[in-house]
């Protein structure tokens, strides 16, 4: 569904999915979980003071910072991912206002966007499919068939 309707997201789940390091997330080992987090589009007019939002770095790695300012000559907003350190961030990088974390329906629906997740969960399907017609109904049409070959040799034994 995706890839057919990429705009089905935005309108079902309110904005669209993003891989993304929650706002105040804890550092463990010098890493931090990201989690998938629903974002909106957002303009620069429509950004507000202490408004979470989803900013790019020079990485690719999408973070939720806390909005502390907002420079409107220069086209930035000024963010702080902790609180402490405050950064200037322009416009351009900023991937849209978050909104919440996705649920696991949220989770699926980002999984199916990416082509290898969508390639492994279809392969999951027609795994369970196989299973399924293998276990239940292979077995309970050969138990049918034994049985009426055995019900017709006892009407015949009887005759």
């Amino acid at each position: 569904m995706p890839f057919l309707f990429p705009n089905v997201s935005v309108r079902v789940f309110n904005g669209h999915q993003e891989f993304a390091v929650p706002y105040d997330s804890e550092v463990v080992d010098s890493r931090v979980k990201r989690r998938v987090v629903c974002l909106n589009e957002v303009a620069l007019d429509g950004i507000t003071v202490n408004q979470l939002v989803a900013v790019k770095d020079s990485e690719w790695i999408i973070w939720i910072e806390e909005v502390l300012a907002i420079d409107s000559l220069n086209n930035q907003v000024i963010t702080s991912f902790d609180g402490v350190i405050a950064k200037h961030i322009d416009f351009e990088n900023v991937e849209g206002a978050f909104i919440r974390e996705a649920n696991i329906i949220g989770i699926f629906y980002y999984c199916a966007s990416m082509p290898i997740c969508l390639a492994i969960m279809t392969f999951c399907f027609a795994g369970a499919i196989f299973v399924g017609y293998n276990g239940f109904v292979k077995n309970k049409r050969d138990f049918i068939k034994k049985f009426k070959e055995n019900y017709a040799n006892d009407e015949e034994i009887q005759l």
